[in-house]
């Protein structure tokens, strides 16, 4: 047993009060004695006895060094850690006093334990006076806490920096479930943090880009809240791509106009090659390469869309702008945004298109809710439902799943285990969480075969049609109040709106430019060499930088005032790389103690550095929404001007044609679409009708269309050539962009190859293109090949069918390759096909590739490894002595096809095989024991004697002849 020291409870029960006032109050209203011994260890330091549920007694910390732990821990947080850690478990300290100690740039401590009991104990025996004064330490010991008001204080540092997930193993003793349940709601939330700023982090200016291309057409377009209760009582079936959706997918067919059908994007193709249109079709991800989901697909008129403001701009331009309602969030861009559109509710922020889903079904009243295709699992190790663009079938392999630290096992549906992801159980809280959050309804999970999801019942979806979908939905009935109005006085007030905006905007950035004038001058103005030696604090600085810092905190007033405020939060999302940079900064020159001559003016002018580097992020941030706000203003007065002489003119073309070129030369398509339907009545056979048809069917994947309206359209005006050429390099140049930002550390990925290949697609003499393509079409030959010989033969594959996808749509890709480039491509593709023994499709692309390359003898040897596995050998023959005659060294599948002959104990014919191995082979002795092999098997053992003794002789031959 150990004694308690002296006073040391009282000092530290002081220094609690004072830095942790909550954490004391708990502590004094808690007069009950700790449970437990404390006691001392053979090195001297305390540790303290607890007893388990179970009855046995056990110690918090290693019991020869307590202090052993502490450096275990330590070893996960690098030593440079500016992050937050986060510590479930504290035992009497060890570890908080060790990270607080040792790693000096980490931004937070936060510990979670489930009761005071160790804490208690540890203030009597350890001294905690700097850990408690350390601002850095956040103290939780609630059974049941408010994680995220816990967490409140590093909430900045865990959207921003690294997070450390840290155990104190040994306190898990005193209750395994409840610190285990603990540990999974305070690692969610950090994880779910994480993400959202490292999303944030890295699509920061692109979400808020995304979000402002919406502006121009707003007017024309709804909100969800529009169509609240639009489906009351109406079931909806909410369909993912999970794998298990092939189970179902022919029974979605029988739900239309019995269900309301709501859908994320990546299955739209698959429901359309089914014949299905979905009511509804939700979007969510920011990056251009996610259009490529419904490219391709012809958005129905009965279809509409409904999606978060920062999906990429490319999806909603695909649909009639009558046909889209936004979803807004709580976030301050959005709900500027969503006031402008005139809207009054914030849905909550979804993570996936799936939870946009549930939102809506929820939104418009429907009951029940279905899950279909919401697998939440790689149920039986696949990634996707077949058909599913965009999909990672290698991130579902057995293999590859086996070795991924974020996999686990789930419950499925059905009770079985079922492999997932922390980021799929992550995405299945999150649905808990809203179906917990919004009663009265039924939700069915109806995904046979995934992961288990908490408040719905289980059924089929053949026994939901049966049950729930025997009446007649008119949805276009239903929808039509909710379609918004197109008229100008809309347009008028968002107009309005964004001028008073621009003009807050321009007046910060005034404001930033004088400020960051006043630091450059303050910096200027510090003393040097001996003088700053001088300098310990801020009011010894001299008069001069002393007035500077005195008009840049005024000015600091300015900036975070009113409308600088709103402006600031509405841009919080691009200004965070920045914001990580200066807060790091700010923590380094906050967190000095040092007290030497000179070290307080290092520290000010690096501070001053900081808020220089800071303003230069803020002003181009600024610059970049001020041209932003400049660009959407014009358009909108442009169009009203436009608009305005179209209804000035009504019995005039010219003005329409004026709309028209108008909303091309801005990439506004749907609306260039409604202008085009009003145009072709009147002006059917027009050159420029026929354009932008083209133009549009280019847009939307209808590339044979494309083709023949931009024939039609140099018919009838041959002006229009240099026009359609400029497109189409517009085109090309756009896909070109993607496929260089989806490229990894420099190296194109499937997607990225799609995206070269839809890039000539649309512009086949790009030369930028060109030299692209030359130089992957070397990269790849090297990598398939290198995949072939070391039997990664899928892998191969991935790659081959991105190829052959695009040659067989777009013919002109082999235009920039020589025959032999091609020639080989196809050839690696038939061995490729040859190795899963696809023999017959293996020959088509080895014919392929001879009508690039017709001497090619490498072609010829595969094709007669091809036959002769196919026991054609006539034809194998055939094409051997082709190869052989060219290149003798392909002589070596005589020998393989004697040996194949051989095991199908065709002995006289592998002798004859043999025999001409030989003839380009003399030196190859194996083969004469090959031959006696097959004399002896036919009884001919006078032959086969001759036969072994020819190994003899030719190596006595060599003998004497001298050679080896």
């Amino acid at each position: 047993m150990m004694t308690d020291v002296p006073y040391l409870y009282e000092k530290n029960l002081d220094t609690l009060k004072k830095k942790h006032p909550q954490i004391w109050q708990a502590l004094i209203n808690d007069s009950s004695e700790p449970e437990g011994e404390i006691f001392s260890c053979s090195n001297g330091q305390p540790n303290l006895n607890v007893m388990t549920p179970d009855g046995n007694e056990a110690s918090l910390h290693d019991p020869d060094d307590p202090e052993k732990e502490a450096a275990e821990v330590l070893n996960l947080v690098p030593e440079n850690a500016t992050g937050a850690c986060i510590l479930i478990g504290m035992g009497l300290g060890y570890i908080i006093h060790a990270i607080l100690e040792q790693r000096r740039s980490i931004r937070h401590l936060a510990v979670f334990d489930l009761n005071r009991n160790a804490f208690k104990h540890a203030l009597k025996v350890r001294d905690f006076s700097t850990v408690l004064t350390d601002k850095r330490l956040i103290l939780s010991f609630d059974p049941d806490p408010d994680v995220a008001k816990v967490l409140e204080p590093a909430d900045k540092a865990l959207l921003l920096e690294d997070a450390y997930r840290l155990r104190q193993v040994r306190a898990y003793q005193t209750d395994i479930t409840a610190y285990q349940e603990l540990e999974t709601s305070v690692f969610e939330f950090i994880s779910d943090r994480n993400i959202a700023g490292n999303t944030d982090h890295r699509f920061g200016m692109r979400f808020i880009k995304n979000r402002l291309s919406i502006l121009p057409l707003l007017q024309y377009h709804g909100l969800l809240e529009n169509l609240r209760n639009c489906f009351s009582g109406m079931p909806a079936v909410l369909v993912a791509g999970g794998p298990s959706l092939d189970k179902n997918i022919h029974l979605i067919k029988d739900l239309t106009g019995k269900a309301l059908i709501i859908a994320v994007d990546s299955v739209l193709p698959v429901l359309q090659s089914h014949g299905i249109q979905p009511h509804f079709v939700t979007s969510i991800d920011p990056q251009a390469l996610n259009f490529e989901k419904i490219a391709d697909c012809t958005i129905d008129a009965q279809t509409s869309l409904i999606a978060a403001p920062h999906a990429t701009p490319e999806v909603h331009q695909h649909f009639p702008p009558e046909n889209i309602f936004w979803t807004f969030s709580k976030k301050p861009i959005e709900k500027w945004i969503n006031q402008l559109a005139g809207g009054k509710t914030a849905t909550p922020g979804a993570s996936t298109a799936a939870h946009v889903n549930l939102t809506a079904a929820i939104m418009m009243g429907c009951d029940p809710i279905v899950f279909t295709g919401q697998d939440l699992a790689y149920s039986g190790y696949r990634d996707h439902a077949q058909g599913v663009v965009l999909n990672n079938p290698d991130a579902a392999q057995k293999t590859f799943f086996e070795k991924n630290p974020d996999a686990v096992m789930v419950t499925s549906i059905d009770g079985d285990k079922i492999p997932s992801t922390r980021t799929f159980v992550s995405m299945r809280n999150h649905f808990e969480a809203m179906i917990s959050a919004n009663p009265g309804f039924r939700y069915i999970n109806a995904t046979e075969g995934g992961a288990h999801i908490a408040g719905t019942d289980v059924l089929t979806l053949k026994q939901v049609i049966d049950t729930f979908c025997l009446e007649t939905i008119k949805t276009d009935t239903a929808l039509r109040p909710a379609r918004k109005n197109q008229d100008m006085s809309a347009a008028r007030q968002i107009s309005l709106s964004l001028e008073r905006m621009l003009d807050k905007t321009q007046k910060l950035h005034q404001i930033i430019s004088k400020y960051d004038q006043v630091i450059h001058s303050a910096k200027k103005n510090l003393p040097k060499d001996r003088h700053a030696r001088a300098i310990r604090s801020a009011d010894t600085l001299p008069l001069t930088v002393r007035k500077k810092i005195s008009q840049a905190e005024a000015l600091e007033k300015k900036m975070d005032q009113g409308g600088s405020m709103e402006i600031w939060e509405i841009l919080e999302e691009a200004a965070l790389a920045a914001v990580k940079e200066s807060e790091r900064a700010l923590f380094a020159a906050t967190a000095s103690t040092d007290k030497t001559p000179g070290a307080f003016i290092t520290s000010f002018s690096s501070n001053l550095n900081r808020l220089i580097k800071l303003n230069a992020a803020r002003k181009r941030i600024l610059s970049f929404f001020r041209d932003e706000l400049m660009e959407i203003i014009d358009f909108l007065k442009k169009e009203a001007d436009l608009k305005q002489a179209v209804k000035d003119n009504a019995a005039s073309i010219p003005p329409l044609f004026d709309l028209a070129a108008f909303y091309f030369e801005t990439s506004q398509y749907s609306r260039l679409l409604s202008i085009i339907k009003h145009l072709e009545p009147l002006t059917p056979d027009h050159g420029l009708c026929h354009f932008y048809h083209g133009v549009l069917a280019a847009v939307h994947g209808g590339y044979n269309r494309r083709d023949t309206c931009f024939d039609n359209a140099q018919k009838a005006d041959s002006a229009l050539v240099p026009q359609i050429q400029s497109f189409k390099r517009k085109m090309g140049d756009r896909y070109f962009t993607v496929a260089n930002e989806y490229k990894i550390n420099g190296v194109h990925t499937p997607s990225s190859r799609k995206m070269i290949f839809k890039a000539l697609r649309h512009c086949i003499d790009h030369p930028d293109l060109e030299k692209e393509l030359l130089l992957l079409i070397d990269i790849d030959r090297q990598n398939i090949r290198e995949l072939l010989e070391t039997g990664n033969t899928s892998q191969a594959e991935t790659i081959l069918s991105v190829w052959h996808n695009a040659l067989a749509v777009t013919p002109g890709v082999l235009k920039p390759l020589t025959n032999e480039q091609a020639a080989d491509l196809y050839h690696l593709h038939s061995i490729a096909l040859f190795a899963q023994n696809h023999l017959e499709k293996a020959l088509e692309k080895l014919e392929t590739a001879l009508s690039f390359s017709p001497e090619n003898p490498a072609l010829f040897a595969t094709a007669a490894e091809i036959f002769f596995t196919a026991e054609e050998y006539d034809n194998g023959i055939h094409y051997l002595n082709q190869a052989v005659l060219q290149d003798p060294s392909h002589a070596i599948l005589w020998e393989k096809l004697g040996d194949h002959l051989q095991a199908k104990t065709r002995f006289t014919d592998a002798v004859t095989a043999y025999e001409q191995a030989l003839l380009s082979m003399p030196d190859r002795l194996g083969l004469y024991k090959k031959m006696g092999d097959c004399y002896r098997e036919t009884g001919q053992l006078e032959a086969a004697r001759e036969a072994y003794k020819m190994i003899t002789r030719n190596k006595t031959i060599k003998a004497d002849s001298g050679n080896p």
